[in-house]
């Protein structure tokens, strides 16, 4: 079974009021500055790793001796001369079974020592020299292990050789180093951002400074002894590689501030590898008590796509089930303006569709919310008649509500939504855009009231629409958007009908900021979604005025301060983000301002 809508009109009187967005009094604080710290100068860890040749490719470097050898002349890497005095040790050992021929220890070293070879070594054909360190840093044990492959041959004829282990010729090289840093146990809050400042280089070439290609900066975030893992992000390098700056992330630390807690202990740990998934690794610890972030806990509801987004907002406002549900095109914006707070008023879940067909998750969802009618918003063109026969097909009534365009299509909607609401008022916006009756359908749904499109650009109303505001009993209208979206002869004709109200701004985002701090006084719960796209705010808009939530609009790097202005002047708790990165990107999420 389906029906249809459709409508026309004419007009009556009034008076004009003016808002315009600015910024409120108790706007959210700007961003603290970057906490400082400075890499302590002796490392908790120090290790270094390097190998001449392997067992498991004998073609690759190593060193040739003679079966006659008695003495191996060792050299050792220069870059480890602060340590030569130190006590070293060494062996000899077998591939095959691992014996050890010689070992010992050497108890200072100008670099150069001599290893004795006690036996012949006739009958070996490779050989492995292990020369460690195990000096001290404090109370920290520093190892440094040295392997090189001794290639036996029988025709060399000498009694010494020479194993020059310098850093050039090692086959892998690989320097560990693990510096704690100061100050201790600093004040840092969730979203704030950290500097460390190490020697020069270190953070773009390692702590020797010469690390031609190691891989990006990475960060970990913990709790001291184990206590939890909240999760890895990124460091930014400064041009001369002495400072790392780090923005301490809010969103995996909000869950561990439970009510009350005022701070969290933290160790953040940031790595340079020395190579792409390279073991060896220059890194530097921050300890620091983390305070709750300033501004609402946030959170995100994003899909592969516009229509998996929708089916997810759908569930979590309706995971009861509904008897009703509106759809809508996924593939444009016009006729769908006005459904969102329809769907509120008939307690209905708003979800998307491709015009041509029904995707098997949206119809596996009207089937799980047990729908017995659907309202599917526009035209053939906009959603075609083998979606409303698939519809159909699971059993429910479809509704189509449709005009000859945007316009008479929004009408359609009010008129056959609203003409049993009580609230006296109505939202007008202009059809030619998307950014202001988006912002609007939230707050028009929590209010029990129409969105109709206007041609905004025009010199005067049109009758149709002030016939049905009159029909409607409208004795309040706001206007969303400025005389750009719709014009001042439009707002003056809406004047004669009833007292209205323009909720406007310097943008998209301060027109959406007005509407919302028009329409709500304090709410814990507030959204956002990005104000360059229509889709996310679609489904979005029906779930807030559900809820009675705002839904504001922000840029996609970023959250503007109108933004967050409003959100603190309303003392939102919780901001879910509704769609993905390509939409809101993790500044907006981490509440970076702009």
């Amino acid at each position: 079974m389906r029906l249809s809508m459709r409508l026309a009109g004419a007009a009556a009187a009034a008076v004009v009021l003016m808002a315009g967005f600015a910024a409120p009094a108790n706007a959210a604080p700007p961003a603290p500055a970057s906490v400082a710290f400075t890499q302590n100068v002796t490392p908790m860890l120090d290790s270094i790793n390097a190998s001449w040749g392997s067992f498991m490719a004998p073609t690759v470097g190593g060193f040739m001796v003679s079966d006659d050898t008695t003495a191996l002349q060792v050299t050792l890497p220069s870059q480890l001369s602060s340590h030569f005095a130190e006590s070293w040790d060494y062996a000899v050992r077998t591939r095959e079974a691992a014996q050890t021929l010689v070992s010992g220890a050497v108890g200072s070293t100008s670099g150069t020592f001599t290893v004795p070879v006690p036996q012949s070594l006739q009958g070996f054909s490779e050989l492995e020299l292990l020369v460690t360190n195990g000096y001290n840093t404090g109370s920290v044990a520093v190892p440094v292990t040295l392997n090189a492959i001794l290639h036996v041959h029988s025709d060399l004829n000498s009694t010494s050789a020479a194993i020059p282990l310098t850093k050039a010729t090692a086959t892998s090289y690989g320097r560990t180093s693990s510096f704690g840093s100061s100050p201790v146990n600093a004040d840092v809050v969730a979203g704030q951002t950290i500097t460390i400042t190490s020697p020069p280089g270190s953070w773009t070439h390692g702590p020797d400074g010469d690390w031609a290609t190691p891989g990006a900066i990475s960060v970990s975030l913990f709790a001291p002894g184990g206590g939890g893992f909240f999760g890895i992000t990124t460091g930014t390098a400064s041009p001369d590689g002495s400072t790392v700056t780090v923005q301490i992330p809010r969103s995996p630390l909000t869950p561990y501030f439970p009510d009350g807690a005022t701070s969290r202990s933290v160790t953040v740990q940031v790595t340079l590898p020395q190579a792409p998934h390279s073991p060896a690794s220059f890194n530097v610890q921050a300890y620091m008590n983390v305070l709750p972030p300033t501004g609402p806990v946030t959170d995100r509801i994003s899909g592969a796509d516009r229509y998996e987004v929708a089916l997810g907002l759908s569930y979590r406002s309706y995971p009861q089930g509904a008897d009703t549900a509106f759809v809508v095109t996924g593939e444009n914006y016009p006729d769908a303006l006005s459904a969102a707070p329809a769907a509120v008023h008939r307690g209905a879940p708003l979800l998307l569709t491709p015009s041509g067909s029904l995707l098997p998750s949206v119809k596996a969802e009207l089937q799980r919310l047990g729908v017995k009618d659907v309202y599917v918003v526009g035209g053939v063109n906009s959603v075609s008649e083998s979606v409303v026969s698939q519809i159909e097909g699971i059993g429910a009534t479809v509704h189509r509500i449709a005009g000859a365009d945007r316009y008479e299509a929004s009408r359609a909607v009010a008129s056959g939504t609203f003409a049993d609401s009580h609230s006296g008022l109505a939202y007008i916006a202009t059809g030619a855009n998307f950014p202001d009756a988006l912002a609007a359908g939230g707050a028009a749904g929590h209010a029990d009231a129409p969105v109709i499109l206007v041609n905004g650009g025009a010199p005067r109303l049109d009758d149709a629409t002030k016939q049905q505001l009159v029909d409607l009993g409208v004795t309040r209208i706001k206007i969303a958007g400025g005389p750009n979206s719709v014009s001042t002869g439009i707002e003056h004709d809406l004047s004669l009908i009833a007292p209205t109200t323009r909720l406007w701004g310097a943008d998209r985002i301060e027109a959406a900021a007005a509407i919302n701090l028009d329409a709500y006084g304090t709410s814990d719960r507030a959204f956002v979604v990005t104000g360059y796209k229509f889709p996310d705010a679609l489904a979005g808009a029906a779930w807030a005025g559900k809820l009675g939530a705002p839904l504001y609009v922000s840029v996609p790097d970023c959250i503007p301060t109108a933004v967050t202005g409003a959100l603190a002047q309303q003392s939102v708790k919780q901001l879910t983000l509704i769609g993905g990165l390509a939409s809101l990107s993790s500044n907006v999420q981490e509440y970076v301002e702009c």
